[in-house]
């Protein structure tokens, strides 16, 4: 698999390039919490994405909270995407229109990062098993199969924001007001059945949309948290599992949709 290393704007991404000259940039933001995981983790995925619907794809290497906290990680987001944008002449890329997929909590720098803006028009958002709510004890959370434990939300979103501003919409997706959430660009929202998150990753769609918001959610039956993320996890993909395959092909569908509407 190849990619391009860049530095944009003193922040480091992996670099795909469409087959064709001047397509638009989708922009991936990894699972791990903030803590752990990077961009390569994005890999596979962003490989089918450029083979498959002929786009640019941007794996930002956002800073963990290891090393700095909000909001360190949507500066960088805003400043690679207007990066690309700045110099879409030079990379011969359409800047103009994006789509951003956020894994796990970069589900929440995905929203966040659309509601803090940048010169670029986000399209859609895609956020897959997304971690929105940082506002909830995840102590009072029931723990099912497949549930990310409590210590760990405590410690990410401690990690994340140490002032404990967990109701500031720009560190908390799920603490923004309606007028925010008017703001959304249209957003896909997959789970898995078995996550004790779905009911606020539910509650935020169903605001969306009382927002007049496109949103199109798709549960996963009989699948855990991270399926998707586990399905793109190995050095090759061989298309055995029908239901996420079928998924990925039904986002494809929405991105390639949402890219090219008339309106």
């Amino acid at each position: 698999m190849y990619f391009n290393k860049l530095i944009c704007n003193d922040v480091e991404v992996l670099y795909i390039e469409a087959k064709t000259k001047n397509r638009p940039i989708i922009y991936t933001l990894h699972n791990g919490g903030l803590m752990f995981g990077s961009a390569l983790t994005e890999a596979m995925m962003c490989h089918r994405l450029r083979n498959e619907l002929d786009l640019n794809v941007v794996a930002i290497e956002y800073s963990l909270t290891t090393k700095a906290c909000y909001p360190t990680q949507l500066n960088e987001i805003e400043a690679v995407m207007n990066y690309f944008y700045d110099h879409q002449e030079e990379l011969n890329v359409d800047a103009s229109k994006v789509v951003m997929i956020g894994n796990d909590a970069g589900a929440n720098l995905a929203c966040t990062t659309a509601l803090k803006g940048s010169k670029s028009k986000i399209m859609l958002q895609i956020l897959m098993d997304p971690l929105l709510d940082f506002t909830t004890d995840p102590y009072t959370r029931e723990l099912t199969r497949g549930s990310i434990q409590p210590k760990f939300i405590d410690h990410f979103r401690n990690k994340y924001s140490p002032d404990q501003d967990f109701h500031n919409p720009l560190v908390s997706s799920y603490a923004m007001s309606q007028e925010d959430l008017e703001k959304m660009p249209a957003t896909i929202i997959v789970m898995a059945q078995h996550d004790n998150l779905n009911d606020t990753n539910l509650e935020f769609a169903n605001r969306l949309t009382k927002a007049y918001v496109d949103v199109h959610t798709r549960m996963a039956r009989n699948r855990e948290r991270g399926f998707m993320a586990k399905y793109f996890s190995a050095s090759r993909v061989i298309y055995t599992r029908y239901h996420e395959e079928q998924i990925f092909i039904w986002i494809k569908n929405h991105i390639d949709y949402y890219l090219n509407r008339p309106f």
